[in-house]
């Protein structure tokens, strides 16, 4: 009874660090997931538990970011389209697949992201306010890839997400940031709809989860609006290439 009770707790705690991960750097299944594989879930039940527990920390970083979020509406739409749909798409894939398919592809997609992020805009990039017919093109088929990714695994997948947005937006990490807690919203609910009926989800575990998920995803956004946008940019980057050297080490 005691063991059962701290494996609870533990959760809760990691539920929380994952919220605030996850919502202020793009990076909760790096704590999440591998909290539920040691709870005795499979690789494939601890990632589907995973996105379901989101879909509610991305509700509640989105009632903290409504500062950034205001009067951006058309964008939002704009990219949550896409990768909607793409989310959709990686759900359904992620049914038909095993569970060693994850492990091989989470190294290769944080280390892109990682150097994506940290590579340096041009001075014409910097001053352009509206993207090119080409980078609206670009940005809808990447956000598009990204949402099947983040329907069908995740890990990295938020990082990625911040990428996208920091060279096809010009704004503060904050804003970009508030942007993908929404994107974040919606791809992983139409995922955990999808998974809800389709597949086993350990409710236990998901409940006890998400309690922490809803307190950091709170706290995450706050913490970002505080801290100036270069050092996120670069500090999310270094993080993400030396999560994905220790992944890549860990899986090949």
């Amino acid at each position: 009874m005691e063991s059962l009770i701290l494996k609870y707790v533990l959760l809760i705690i990691a539920g929380i660090f994952s919220g605030i991960m996850g919502t202020a750097v793009g990076l909760a299944s790096v704590i999440s997931y591998p909290s539920m594989l040691a709870a005795g879930l499979s690789p494939i039940v601890a990632s589907v538990t995973n996105i379901v527990g989101f879909a509610f920390s991305n509700m509640s970083a989105v009632a903290s970011s409504q500062r950034e979020l205001k009067g951006r509406g058309k964008t939002i739409l704009k990219v949550v389209i896409f990768a909607g749909l793409g989310s959709a798409i990686g759900s359904l894939i992620l049914l038909k697949s095993s569970n060693k398919s994850f492990a091989d592809i989470a190294p290769v997609v944080i280390m892109l992201s990682g150097l994506l992020i940290m590579w340096p805009k041009s001075k014409k990039q910097q001053t352009e306010t509206h993207l090119s017919l080409w980078g609206k093109a670009l940005t809808a088929i990447a956000l598009t890839v990204v949402g099947m990714y983040l329907g069908y695994f995740g890990a990295g997948g938020g990082i990625l997400i911040m990428a996208i947005l920091l060279r096809a937006l010009n704004e503060s990490y904050a804003v970009d940031n508030a942007i993908r807690n929404v994107m974040s919203l919606v791809m992983n609910w139409i995922s955990a709809i999808i998974f809800i009926f389709t597949i086993q989800i350990n409710w236990p575990v998901l409940i006890t989860l998400t309690i922490g998920l809803i307190i950091g995803g709170y706290i995450g956004p706050a913490i970002v609006r505080h801290i100036p946008s270069n050092i996120m940019k670069y500090g999310v980057g270094i993080l993400a290439i030396l999560l994905a050297i220790y992944l890549g080490i860990k899986t090949y």
